[in-house]
C-alpha cells in the first residue's frame, strides 16, 4: 500500500550537538548540586564536583578550538565554579599543623 504522506526526515546526530547536550547536562548538574538541601536526588549531583570540573574543562577546550565560542564560555564558567568549590575544600588548614611533641593517633581498620 502506497501512502501519500511525506517521508519522515531523520535528524542526524552531530558531534557538536552531542557536545552541546553534554555542556547543558554539566550545567544542570552544577546548579542542582547547590539545591541539595531540598532533596536527596539533588544531593547526588553535589558529590561529583571534581569530575564535573574536569569534564567541563575538556568540553570548553573542544568547543573553543571548534569555534563554538558561546558554548566554550558556558562550559568554562561551569568548570570554574566546580573547580573553585573543589579547591576551597582541598586547601590545607592550620588545624592540621602538629608539633613534634603532639600525641599521635593510629587507626587500623580490618575487614
Amino acid at each position: 500500500m502506497i501512502s501519500n504522506e511525506p517521508a519522515r526526515r531523520r535528524r542526524s546526530i552531530s558531534f557538536w550537538g552531542l557536545l552541546e547536550v553534554a555542556v547543558v547536562c554539566g550545567g544542570v548538574a552544577t546548579v542542582t548540586g547547590f539545591l541539595a538541601r531540598w532533596g536527596w536526588l539533588l544531593e547526588l549531583t553535589a558529590h561529583f564536583r571534581l569530575q564535573l570540573a574536569a569534564a567541563l574543562t575538556v568540553q570548553a577546550l573542544v568547543a573553543g578550538f571548534g569555534g563554538r565560542r558561546r558554548w566554550a564560555v558556558g562550559a568554562g564558567g561551569f568548570a570554574a565554579i566546580n573547580a573553585m568549590l573543589v579547591l576551597a575544600e582541598a586547601r590545607p588548614n592550620a588545624v592540621g599543623d602538629f608539633g613534634p611533641n603532639t600525641p599521635r593517633l593510629r587507626v587500623l581498620s580490618l575487614n
